[in-house]
């Protein structure tokens, strides 16, 4: 008899630099510019609930995505993964800076201690779609889908004679991240970012010691941009 795996973890390292949230437009941030969102999310899903007993969920700290401009389509980013590690992505915008729309799939990866005596390692590829409304209000949409590399949990399990655990299969743990938010800029240098995400499970290794939950996150962020082409993603008339 297998035993799928010996614990579940909670999707919701809380406190400081989470990573769940998107915080991006289908907008690139235009060479010789910088741009750095800093806020918090909150995560709400049935295992963090048993956790904590019922309780309201904590709040924690979201640190990025820092990105900078390569050319007018590409930009590259990075930030706080999972508390205790870092993610970077590359997007390419297919329309113009100053267009209203814009479309941008993304790749990219990253690492981290997963809390639980283990580490884990991320691929993921996504697509997020914004329009300008105005040159202060963009509505965005995106899907990312990431797998999940998760080793040397340490498990603890009573086994009863003639059961063992579930062996690894080595295809990861895979997340459908769907979000929905807006962005309000207060200017080419200042804006406030929200967002709402739904973390939907699609595949699971059972022999990894690991599992992800379906969790709703809200999260909010000031988002600043540095330098003097920030101007150029405000849309041309």
């Amino acid at each position: 008899m297998k035993i799928a795996r010996a614990l579940t973890v909670v999707v919701a390292f809380v406190n400081f630099g989470c990573g769940y949230a998107l915080f991006e437009t289908g907008k690139t941030v235009p060479p010789h510019a910088t741009s750095f969102a800093t806020g918090a999310s909150i995560v709400s899903n049935a295992a963090q609930a048993n956790l904590i007993g019922g309780k309201a969920p904590t709040i924690g700290h979201e640190m990025g995505p820092v990105r900078t401009g390569i050319t007018d389509h590409l930009d590259v980013g990075a930030r706080v993964f999972y508390v205790l590690g870092a993610e970077t992505d590359a997007k390419y915008n297919f329309f113009a800076q100053g267009d209203r729309f814009a479309l941008a799939p993304r790749l990219g990866g990253g690492f981290a201690f997963d809390g639980g005596g283990g580490h884990l390692f991320a691929a993921l590829v996504g697509l997020i779609t914004s329009y300008d409304v105005s040159d202060h209000f963009t509505p965005y949409v995106g899907a990312t889908w990431v797998t999940h590399w998760v080793y040397g949990r340490q498990e603890s399990v009573a086994l009863q004679p003639g059961e063992r655990l579930a062996s690894r299969t080595g295809v990861g743990d895979g997340l459908l991240e769907l979000v929905g938010g807006i962005h309000v800029r207060v200017n080419a240098h200042f804006g406030v970012m929200a967002e709402a995400s739904y973390w939907a499970p699609m595949q699971d290794d059972p022999g990894d010691g690991f599992v992800f939950v379906p969790s709703i996150i809200g999260a909010m962020a000031l988002r600043y941009c540095f330098g003097l082409a920030c101007d150029r993603t405000v849309t041309v008339p």
